[in-house]
């Protein structure tokens, strides 16, 4: 999966485009949420540079690219669970 771009909305939490990039090159969940209007969003969890986990959500834009729109650190046990992931603290 290659992320094609970051949306500027996605560095509102203060990650920047080297962490969000890496953090999805270094996913180590990800799930598919199919949209109503057709388009497809993935979740995925990924650790960062510092080795931060980190949120991703982003938009299929073609085939096997995405935008990334939102990412924070760290990830929402609401996101998480949707994921399916459990993290030891």
């Amino acid at each position: 999966m290659l992320l094609a771009g970051i949306h500027p909305h996605a560095l509102k939490h203060g990650l920047c485009e080297k962490d969000i990039a890496h953090a999805w090159n270094n996913t180590f969940a990800c799930a598919r949420r199919d949209r109503d209007d057709g388009k497809t969003d993935y979740l995925v969890v990924g650790v960062d540079q510092s080795g931060r986990v980190v949120e991703i959500a982003a938009r299929s834009v073609g085939w096997q690219e995405f935008i990334a729109f939102h990412a924070m650190t760290p990830p929402t046990k609401r996101f998480l669970h949707e994921l399916g992931v459990s993290l030891r603290q």
